[in-house]
């Protein structure tokens, strides 16, 4: 006959408890630490017949006196854009670094015209900045499609396409050991990450360069990334941390 004792077993929830608060405790606030400060993507999507302002997007614009973009058909029309002057969009509301997780970029973009400098710089851009200050870019020609990963000088990974035919797919991804351009599903240039040379994060698209110009049609643009914040794998060890003590002790306690 086996006789239970009272004082035993309120004992054994005595110790019990204790844990699982602690354990409930440390979960919680490594879970708000967890939560993200911004959003796992961004985008703009001409098909909803607004420009990227309304969109969430910064217009920025400089230089002579240029055509107003304007959305129509679902596709935001540009151009012809100030050689010597700016006409993008700009957006601040996407975290992501680079070294902890890939960044993809994907537009569906018909080029009219887009100029060719020597510096090097295309007419078009696309353009991100992570946390740490590196800076990954995509210049488009007419004929050319080239990356950079400095603001200043480095240019490199040339490949050659018609923008001017038909609209096609941009798939840029970026990083921890550098970024890729695809065109409709072909892998057209590749480059490293380069140094540190500004500040972010952001995100841009369109004239972006005084050193050239374009006139383009884009029907839609997405940014996401793949990145988990430290805090959130921290959570994730809690939680099974948690679980690992509690299991002990139960053991130890029926023992």
């Amino acid at each position: 006959m086996t006789i239970r004792c009272p004082a035993v077993k309120d004992a054994r929830m005595m110790l019990r408890r204790p844990i699982g608060l602690a354990a409930a405790v440390l979960v919680a606030g490594l879970a708000t630490q967890a939560a993200p400060a911004s959003a796992a993507s961004i985008s703009y999507n001409a098909g909803l017949g607004s420009l990227p302002e309304a969109q969430g997007w910064t217009f920025i614009q400089d230089g002579a006196s240029v055509p107003a973009p304007s959305v129509s058909g679902g596709v935001l029309s540009q151009g012809l854009t100030d050689f010597s002057g700016h006409q993008y969009w700009s957006n601040e509301g996407l975290s992501f670094d680079f070294a902890t997780g890939p960044v993809h970029l994907q537009a569906r973009l018909r080029i009219d015209y887009a100029s060719f400098h020597s510096f090097p710089r295309g007419g078009y851009n696309f353009g991100l900045v992570d946390t740490a200050g590196r800076f990954a870019s995509v210049n488009i020609t007419n004929s050319v499609v080239f990356l950079g990963n400095d603001q200043l000088t480095s240019m490199s990974g040339f490949g050659s396409v018609d923008t001017t035919n038909a609209f096609h797919d941009f798939d840029f991804i970026v990083g921890a050991t550098g970024m890729s351009l695809s065109v409709d599903g072909q892998e057209l240039a590749t480059l490293g990450l380069g140094g540190t040379v500004s500040s972010g994060p952001s995100v841009y698209f369109g004239d972006a360069t005084i050193l050239g110009n374009n006139q383009s049609q884009l029907m839609s643009l997405s940014v996401t990334t793949d990145t988990i914040p430290e805090p959130a794998t921290l959570a994730l060890g809690a939680i099974a941390m948690a679980g690992l003590i509690v299991a002990r002790r139960r053991r130890r306690l029926v023992g």
